[in-house]
């Protein structure tokens, strides 16, 4: 299995903290399935709620997913997760496996893995799929025309190239 592989931060809000416990993804197990590493806008809230808290997605699995948001969940706790950009409307139901509080804020910021539950695979599979084009999109805007773009542009981008397909 390929090793996980970080981009390097583009500023101090983008930093993760040091892992401190040993039990928590990457640190004695091998994960299941390989991170996909993005910044597609994604949306957070506790179940049943309206609100949802914006959160900066780091990287993403067919089995779970690594953000970055100033909610506070606890390890354990059932969230759902949006993709506005790419999937509007659809809502994928997670449980919090781990949080880091990250030092040097502002204000209280907190790093999170949660894992998919068992529904919506098939939704899964076309979502990690999209993010894998959106992510290739970006990259080879960068590498062919020297144009950085963002993971929402690119989304934006590539749906309007794939309506007229």
């Amino acid at each position: 299995m390929a090793e996980d592989k970080k981009s390097e931060p583009k500023g101090q809000e983008t930093k993760r903290p040091p892992k401190t416990d040993a039990s928590e993804p990457g640190d004695s197990e091998r994960r299941l399935f390989t991170r996909h590493n993005t910044e597609v806008p994604l949306l957070c809230r506790r179940p049943g709620r309206h609100e949802r808290g914006k959160s900066r997605l780091d990287d993403m699995s067919f089995g779970g997913l690594a953000f970055v948001s100033d909610e506070r969940y606890e390890k354990g706790d059932t969230i759902e997760v949006a993709f506005p950009s790419i999937a509007p409307g659809q809502l994928l139901s997670c449980t919090v496996s781990w949080r880091r509080e990250m030092k040097g804020q502002t204000s209280p910021r907190y790093a999170y893995g949660v894992q998919f539950s068992e529904e919506g695979l098939l939704f899964r599979a076309r979502l990690v799929n999209k993010v894998c084009d959106i992510e290739a999109y970006r990259d080879n805007q960068f590498k062919r025309w020297g144009r950085r773009i963002s993971s929402e542009q690119a989304a934006s981008e590539l749906a309007a190239l794939q309506a007229f397909r």
